[in-house]
């Protein structure tokens, strides 16, 4: 994935020369306010130092009450200030304390921006949230900036965590391990209800609503995110959304037929199997969309992306992984009890055993029964 800005000079929108620090590409409206981050500012502005992430103000300029990472709405409904999220190094962290730096000024808008309509969404039903998508698609554009947002700081949080638990094993940092490219592309769709970005419809990333089945003692809240594909999962009571980011809907391309199928409630590992595929195919694209930031008359700022004439993934005998050797890594930790857990990983790994299809090839419904 590549992030390029293109600059047109002699008729920057709101720009004057001036303003455009050539060694950072950082860029500046008449009034001081910061359109496009340039890479190296967002590397020590935003990921390395203690700027508002939104509008790059230090805490000495404005007044500070950062933003929880995991919205305060959804902290309250399932009761998790003081619970915890395990982060990359098996470390546990409280939520209620999972902020990243955020001037009260952004944190206010962002309430406005997202959590307020987005809460109010997100607390109907599974039919009625899909028949509001339906009816009304720029809502999956707000979700998905939303769920960038979220991404985003959760990567930039990891700046604050040591990668080893034991410091003698060294002091890396959890966000050495990031592609802060991708994260800056993230940064723009994050932040563009802040620039007036126009976000062109072909970057949106693929965005999948499914319906889930509770199991015994299983949580109804669940927040995953993998930095090597861009993908997250998040789920919120009897449905979860998972999106890949950064694929441009390279996953939907692949699984249309796949979800076109899927007409029930879904199992916790057949959601990760899903999860499990996206990794997949994002990891084995032959080819990548890149992205553009663009700021000119009379468009103002756009991001766009450009995509391959069609999606292909690499040969076979050069792609990483599997599907199943994925999938196993997903659900390893809830077979940890399981008497047969050795068997049961080993055929996941070796692609011989499916939570989505039985051996004709049909979807397994388990809405009406429990799986073993």
């Amino acid at each position: 994935m590549s992030y390029n800005i293109k600059m047109d000079l002699s008729k920057v929108y709101l720009i004057t020369t001036k303003d455009i620090n050539e060694s950072s590409q950082t860029i500046l409206n008449i009034y001081g306010k910061v359109i496009f981050f340039g890479y190296r500012d967002f590397i020590d502005r935003i990921v390395n130092g203690d700027c508002c992430f939104i509008c790059g103000e230090k805490p000495e300029t404005k007044e500070f009450n950062n933003e929880h990472i995991i919205p305060k709405w959804i902290l309250k409904i399932f009761n998790l200030y003081s619970r915890t999220i395990t982060l990359p190094n098996k470390a546990d962290v409280m939520y209620g304390k999972y902020t990243v730096p955020c001037c009260k000024e952004c944190n206010m808008v962002l309430g406005k921006t997202y959590e307020k309509p987005i809460s109010k969404l997100l607390s109907k039903s599974y039919t009625e949230i899909v028949e509001r998508i339906t009816t009304n698609p720029q809502t999956i554009g707000m979700i998905y900036k939303w769920l960038c947002l979220i991404y985003l700081k959760t990567h930039l949080k990891d700046t604050c965590y040591n990668f080893h638990l034991d410091s003698r094993k060294g002091k890396e940092k959890i966000s050495d391990i990031h592609s802060w490219h991708d994260l800056h592309h993230l940064h723009c769709i994050a932040r563009s209800h802040y620039t007036e970005a126009n976000i062109e419809d072909n970057v949106v990333g693929t965005l999948i609503f499914l319906p889930i089945i509770h199991q015994k003692g299983e949580e109804k809240f669940n927040y995953m995110d993998f930095a090597s594909s861009q993908v997250i999962l998040l789920q919120l009571n009897e449905f979860c959304i998972i999106s890949a980011l950064n694929d441009c809907c390279a996953g939907t391309t692949f699984l249309k037929d796949l979800l076109s199928k899927i007409k029930f409630p879904l199992t916790k590992f057949q959601v990760f199997e899903i999860i499990a595929n996206l990794i997949y195919i994002y990891t084995n694209l032959k080819k990548r969309p890149e992205f553009f930031s663009s700021i000119k008359p009379p468009e103002g700022y756009k991001i766009s992306a450009k995509l391959p004439k069609y999606y292909a993934l690499v040969n076979i005998n050069k792609r990483a992984g599997s599907v199943g050797e994925i999938l196993k890594e997903l659900v390893q930790n809830d077979l940890s009890s399981h008497p047969e857990k050795d068997k049961i990983l080993r055929e996941i790994k070796e692609n011989r055993r499916s939570y989505l299809f039985n051996e004709k090839g049909e979807i397994l419904d388990y809405s009406k029964s429990t799986i073993a």
